[in-house]
């Protein structure tokens, strides 16, 4: 099984991390692609500069090697739609389940992606539950194992470890003076305070 988890990762923090990392032990992934989206088409623009991103991503995943940050939509040009992303991937893994990690709450959003029909033909569905987010009657229940046996097509809820933080609440706490070092792995917040990133100075 290959796992995919798209983001902005403005900047990449635990709750992208740690929640997929526990997810490993229930599904046997070979490989999770952390694909950065470099031109998000349906929200502003990031604070931070796309190396930057991708660089913060790089040392946020040193210590997980089945993690592997995915620059792919760093060179194509244009806005960053999932959809191209996940093609390139059918195409390189050929017969081989593919499964798109993402949270509830992108979950409910995705029909406003581009082309979002086509999405479920591609790859099968993860859905993490998110804190205040309640899931519908979408989802297919069984062994996570399952996944693995099909290709793409099965959309599944995993309850697993939830984790509050968000990209906005750490950049405002990092422009305030507030610590995050409990959200944020520490070669990324090591980085973000020798850049200066997001109006952050060193506690």
């Amino acid at each position: 099984m290959i796992g995919i988890v798209g983001g902005t990762f403005d900047p990449v923090h635990n709750g992208h991390i740690c929640p997929v990392h526990r997810l490993t032990r229930d599904v046997a992934f070979v490989k999770i692609h952390y694909v950065l989206c470099a031109r998000p088409p349906h929200r502003d623009p990031p604070s931070a500069s796309v190396r930057d991103r991708y660089t913060m991503l790089e040392l946020a995943l040193e210590s997980y090697p089945l993690f592997e940050a995915d620059d792919q939509e760093i060179e194509r040009p244009g806005p960053s739609y999932t959809i191209h992303t996940l093609i390139n991937l059918r195409h390189k893994y050929k017969d081989r389940p593919l499964c798109l990690i993402l949270g509830l709450d992108a979950f409910q959003g995705l029909k406003s992606w581009y082309r979002w029909q086509e999405i479920s033909e591609m790859v099968n569905l993860l859905v993490l539950s998110r804190p205040g987010w309640k899931p519908d009657d979408s989802f297919v229940h069984g062994d996570l194992q399952r996944l693995c046996q099909r290709n793409a097509g099965l959309v599944m809820l995993w309850n697993g470890v939830e984790m509050p933080f968000s990209s906005t609440e750490i950049r405002r706490r990092l422009g305030a003076g507030e610590a995050v070092s409990e959200q944020v792995p520490e070669k990324v917040l090591q980085y973000i305070y020798a850049n200066k990133l997001y109006g952050a100075n060193r506690l």
